[in-house]
């Protein structure tokens, strides 16, 4: 884990005058009050890593802090449709009125009992999390969130080993959060999330989707052919016997290559012929990147060139 340098630290050290000018130069950055890291090494983190980094400081400041909803998401590894917020979020008791602060957005919605402890920060449990991200006002970024923490994780991913939690879990920390803004869209949300999605960027597909009023269509189907296993399919609009993949990082980014010891030309040769091979076992295959999956009229406009069309009335989402 990247080094953070906390302030009172060097200045029992007598170093409060290097601490500022590392700072002056440069050298260090500001993660949160009290806290630095190194320019250099901040700059290689993404958004995710740098979010939680923020969270470990604050946690090593207030130790007796509960953090919860996007806070204890992000150290879950769970997916964030969009960036996350510029605030930690804590869970309070149901006195205190949920007072937010210059550093905290509170929530009082009373403490996990099931509380545990990531890299040092004290979150709500993963069903908890859950349950508290069902009711954010964006329904795809709950989905997406719901989705990757209600599937088992393989051995290269965080969670890996981890008890999953089931939707009624989910549903039964709902209850005990109370009538709080959002309760109907989340018990929707719930309901609606699929533990086979593959990608926060499938799930957000599924969600557009749903707002158009099309079929869902059924995730991760296996294909097969005389030569043997083709692959899963994103997605399966059985009737009409279309494939659906979302091109996302994942399929073809570095992590896959390096996972696979492949260079990307191999990587793209390979999704190639895959999709040959699925070609010859079905009606077509309908692709999209993340630019599509994010307009919900280019989207429309892509599934309805393969007979892909609204069949009810739309609902927003």
């Amino acid at each position: 884990m990247l080094e953070i340098l906390y302030s009172r630290e060097l200045a029992a050290l007598g170093m409060d005058r290097q601490l500022r000018h590392w700072f002056a130069r440069g050298t260090v950055t500001r993660i949160a009050p009290g806290a630095y890291a190194r320019t250099a090494e901040l700059a290689a983190l993404d958004g995710d890593a740098t979010f939680r980094l923020r969270m470990i400081a604050l946690a090593q400041m207030y130790p007796h802090v509960q953090f919860s909803h996007d806070s204890a998401a992000a150290m879950w590894r769970l997916p964030s449709l969009g960036p996350w917020p510029k605030l930690a979020h804590v869970s309070a008791s149901r006195e205190s009125g949920g007072r937010s602060t210059a550093l905290f957005t509170r929530h009082g919605v009373g403490l996990d009992p099931r509380a545990t402890s990531i890299e040092g920060v004290q979150v709500s449990s993963l069903a908890r999390t859950l349950a508290e991200m069902a009711t954010h006002r964006r329904f795809a970024r709950a989905v997406a969130m719901l989705d990757d923490g209600l599937r088992a994780h393989d051995e290269t991913e965080y969670r890996h080993g981890l008890a999953v939690p089931g939707k009624y879990e989910v549903l039964e920390e709902l209850d005990q959060l109370g009538r709080v803004p959002g309760f109907a869209r989340a018990v929707h949300a719930v309901h609606f999330a699929d533990a086979r999605s593959g990608s926060a960027g499938e799930s957000l597909g599924r969600v557009q989707m749903l707002a158009l009023g099309v079929d869902i269509p059924e995730l991760q189907v296996s294909f097969y052919d005389a030569a043997g296993h083709i692959g899963d399919a994103d997605y399966f609009w059985r009737e009409r016997g279309i494939v659906g993949e979302f091109d996302g990082d994942s399929k073809y980014g570095d992590a896959r290559r390096y996972a696979k010891g492949l260079t990307a030309q191999e990587v793209l040769i390979a999704e190639k012929r895959r999709e040959d091979r699925l070609r010859r076992v079905v009606n077509g295959v309908v692709r999209w990147d993340w630019s599509v999956a994010r307009d919900r009229r280019a989207l429309a406009a892509r599934l309805a060139e393969h007979g892909i069309v609204p069949r009810r009335s739309t609902r927003r989402a």
